[in-house]
């Protein structure tokens, strides 16, 4: 997996929470093992915080959600099944990034992470990443989200 990063300093401050956007470029070959998804959160995580990665395009939306310290994948769009994870302690550390695996051409596209309780929900960052078969010429295509630098693993 490759991962091109720079940096642009704009500062948000939106309810709840101050971030910093950055923009990052992630470009990821089809069949890869995994890819991180950074999204990172910097604020006051508010009560029973809920965190959901989301993908507009699908039906069902929901690519992986986590509460109460557990993955809940009732909802999830059967075709991210056992290849999401998060870490453990995320809701902890305010490390909300997801891990793909077995990444496929159909991977491509607009992410969203969101964080919310039962009084806010604030989209804290969206993640573009391309995934092309291995034999392609190098696309290169920005991504942006709201959140600290991370990057693919």
């Amino acid at each position: 997996a490759r991962c091109y990063c720079s940096k642009i300093h704009v500062h948000v401050r939106i309810g709840f929470f101050s971030q910093h956007a950055l923009a990052v470029v992630v470009e990821v070959n089809e069949g890869e093992d995994s890819v991180l998804l950074p999204c990172q959160f910097s604020g006051l995580i508010p009560l029973d915080p809920t965190v959901t990665w989301t993908r507009n395009d699908l039906n069902p939306k929901s690519v992986h959600v986590r509460q109460e310290q557990r993955d809940d994948l009732r909802g999830q769009n059967q075709g991210y099944s056992w290849r999401t994870s998060m870490r453990p302690d995320a809701l902890e550390t305010g490390d909300f990034s997801l891990t793909l695996k077995n990444l496929q051409l159909t991977d491509s596209g607009k992410y969203t992470c969101t964080l919310s309780n039962e009084r806010n929900e604030v989209r804290v960052g969206d993640v573009h990443p391309t995934v092309i078969k291995p034999n392609m010429s190098p696309v290169i295509i920005s991504s942006f989200f709201v959140g600290k630098y991370s990057c693919c693993i």
